[in-house]
């Protein structure tokens, strides 16, 4: 695994010019044609390796008929990202809208349908959605650290389960970026960043209302989700800090 600018180094020694956007654009063929794909980050550094030592293929990988990889999309689609809108699905897999169709259509026999909110959605038969519970005030949130461009929320084209319309903006950027969203009880209620030193975290957190972690309850679900962010970089949790709420883009 190398970082990128190990990469370029080797690819220099191999009189492989990489100057201005030309390495980016070497390394973006490269990933595309599947020769490589991204490793174990180095620190604050992506690294990179060849894909046939990082996914080995099986010994005998089946061959599907793009009928068949298009059921088999839909299936795996719904099945991680339901309940869904056949909305979602064609946004998500960028399939023509036709196309898309036919794959859910093909792939009905493993789905459950139903309606909500007026629109039809589907999920995996073999994933039943319980009722949500109704919520408690006296229970403690769940709070989550998303990473930026989480499928949570890049997986779907309508997010008004997820965020408010009117702090999506806050989130989403015009350009395509997704920042790393604070979610508390399933729903987006801030953004976040981790300041990584050597051996500590500083997680710095920017709600939208300050009130909705405001109780103790809130603050340790908070406090657990930070440990659980500073244990997988393995350092210590140094300070949990609140910026002021995010502006939309």
């Amino acid at each position: 695994q190398l970082t990128r600018e190990k990469l370029f180094a080797e690819l220099a020694l191999r009189r492989i010019d990489t100057e201005g956007h030309r390495g980016g654009r070497i390394m973006y063929r490269a990933a595309q044609a599947g020769l490589i794909c991204l490793g174990l980050p180095s620190g604050k550094q992506a690294t990179y390796t060849l894909l046939d030592e990082w996914l080995p293929q099986p010994a005998e990988a089946p061959e599907l008929s793009r009928e068949d990889g298009l059921k088999l999309l839909a299936q795996r689609y719904f099945a991680s990202h339901g309940p869904a809108t056949l909305a979602d699905f064609t946004w998500w897999s960028g399939l023509a809208a036709g196309e898309a169709r036919a794959a859910l259509e093909m792939a009905m026999p493993h789905l459950k349908e139903a309606l909500h909110a007026g629109r039809k959605v589907w999920w995996s038969a073999r994933l039943p959605v319980p009722p949500v519970p109704p919520a408690s005030s006296n229970s403690a949130p769940v709070v989550h650290l998303l990473a930026g461009f989480d499928e949570y929320l890049l997986g779907y084209t309508d997010r008004t389960a997820i965020v408010d319309k009117a702090q999506a903006g806050k989130v989403m950027t015009p350009n395509g970026l997704f920042r790393a969203a604070l979610l508390v009880d399933g729903r987006v209620a801030g953004t976040w960043q981790a300041d990584l030193k050597k051996d500590a975290l500083i997680l710095r957190i920017a709600p939208f209302d300050p009130a909705v972690l405001s109780s103790r309850k809130a603050s340790a679900a908070l406090h657990e989700a930070a440990q659980r962010y500073a244990a997988f970089n393995k350092v210590a949790l140094a300070e949990i800090r609140q910026d002021p709420a995010p502006k939309s883009s």
